[in-house]
Order: C-alpha cells, then structure tokens, then sequence
C-alpha cells in the first residue's frame, strides 16, 4: 500500500480535441480521493478532549442559534412562492411549455427544501436538547461527587 498522505491533492491533465488545423487543448482535472490528512486542531498536543459545564452550553448555544435560523428560513420561504406564483395563478416564469417545465421543476425543488429545512432545524433543536440531558447528568454527576468528596473529608478529618 502507498502512502496515501503524499500525493497531490489535483490531477490535471491537458489532453488535445478533435484534430482540426489549429491544435485546441481541453483541460481534464481530478480531485485526488485518496489523498489523506488530518485538519491541525484535531491529532497532536492540540487537541481537546475534556468537556466542561461551559463548552457545553456554547454547544448548545450554537445548536440553539442554527435550528431558529433554519426555522426562520423555513417560515420566511412562502415569500418566494409567492413571488413564484402571483395570485392570479399563472407562472411567473410565462405559459411557454419550458417555462412550465422549469416552473414544475421549481416547485419541487422549493417543497424538498422547504421539508429540509424544518427537518434540519428539528434535527437541531432535539440535538440541543440531549445535550441539555447530557449537561444536566454531568453537573449531577459533579454534584455527587462533591457530595463524595465532603464525606470523604469528614470521614478523614475525624481520624486525623
């Protein structure tokens, strides 16, 4: 097996067209899949491993914030229908038969999107809220451990 982590990240190639009197040159270019490296902040002495009551509610904090966006997005989206779709319901687009294949097409695109975006933001939302669940367990976890620790403290202070 090669070591995948030296190869170049694009194979481009240029290969020539149809013969004609003048050489035409087409250009071909690959990404390279195979190629491998770590992002920096994730392998070595950088890397965080440890949670904290803080970084958890920055977690979900951010969870928080994406799910209103796409929410919003979400409920702001009939905008564009609207504008798609006039009250007179004719297309926007015009009555030609292409028009109304690429209106047809629009229309599916908005309602697949649309569907996304509120299970993106549902997604989210649940997300935040099992790692409030995980949040509270940990402090209760801490809690129990003071708890442990004071005993532990009377136990030994009384022996000493």
């Amino acid at each position: 097996m090669t070591d995948r982590t030296e190869q170049p990240d694009r194979f481009q190639a240029r290969v020539p067209s149809v013969p004609t009197l003048t050489p035409q040159f087409r250009g071909v270019s690959v990404d390279n899949i195979n190629k491998a490296e770590a992002p920096e902040g994730l392998a070595g002495t950088n890397a965080v491993t440890e949670w904290d009551a803080d970084s958890l509610d920055k977690a979900i904090e951010w969870l928080d914030y994406q799910s209103r966006y796409l929410e919003k997005l979400y409920y702001r989206m009939p905008e564009i229908e609207q504008l798609m779709v006039p009250a007179d319901g004719k297309s926007a687009l015009g009555s030609f038969p292409m028009a109304q294949e690429l209106a047809a097409k629009h229309s599916g695109l908005y309602a697949t999107t649309r569907a996304s975006l509120k299970t993106q933001s549902d997604n989210l939302d649940r997300a935040a809220q099992a790692l409030r669940k995980v949040k509270e367990n940990y402090q209760t976890a801490e809690a129990a451990n003071e708890m442990s620790a004071a005993q532990m403290r009377q136990i030994f202070g009384g022996t000493a």
